[in-house]
């Protein structure tokens, strides 16, 4: 004989009754539980990505840091600088500008990146009216000179921030009449 379809509903129906009723404890936990595993797993995700991104930009600091210190003793030997200015330029003029604005602004002695280097003297002065000198008489080549005073004569060193940097008010004046810093 075959069950009518309404007790078998009833049987399926009791079935899953019977079952919450036995775990009803495990099924509250559960509702109780998700939202706060759903949230701690989203933060540990985000967590992960921000150690990523600062691992990343750490690796960044360090890698510009180490070519930051080869390019210092790349450019304390004379046969690559001189490679180096021939590249940028064939006018030896700009070249002893470039150094010597170097010079003049107190710069180059302040770039080996050692921790004593506030103790050398010729990094303590400034000879700013011949830097103002050399830049009024080079303000036709100030790109070039400007590259060479970066990639050559100091450590990455930007020649228009060191020279609103160094360069008192008055020679500073003066030079913005011939160039636009």
């Amino acid at each position: 004989m075959v069950r009518s379809n309404k007790n078998n509903q009833n049987h399926a129906f009791n079935d899953a009754f019977d079952f919450i009723k036995r775990n009803y404890l495990i099924i509250a936990g559960l509702l109780i539980a998700i939202p706060y595993i759903k949230r701690y797993l989203e933060d540990q995700a985000t967590k992960n990505i921000i150690n990523t991104g600062d691992n990343f930009v750490k690796e960044a600091e360090a890698k510009a840091e180490v070519l930051k210190d080869i390019k210092l003793v790349e450019n304390s030997n004379p046969l690559s600088q001189n490679q180096k200015r021939k590249a940028i330029t064939a006018s030896s003029a700009l070249w002893s500008a470039s150094s010597s604005l170097a010079h003049d602004l107190g710069v180059k002695y302040k770039d080996a990146g050692h921790w004593w280097d506030f103790m050398n003297p010729r990094g303590w002065t400034e000879n700013d009216e011949q830097a103002r000198k050399t830049l009024v008489y080079q303000r036709n080549n100030f790109a070039i000179l400007e590259k060479l005073y970066y990639e050559v004569d100091t450590n990455s060193r930007s020649l228009r921030a060191d020279i609103l940097e160094y360069l008192d008010k008055d020679e500073l004046t003066y030079l913005r009449k011939y160039l636009k810093i």
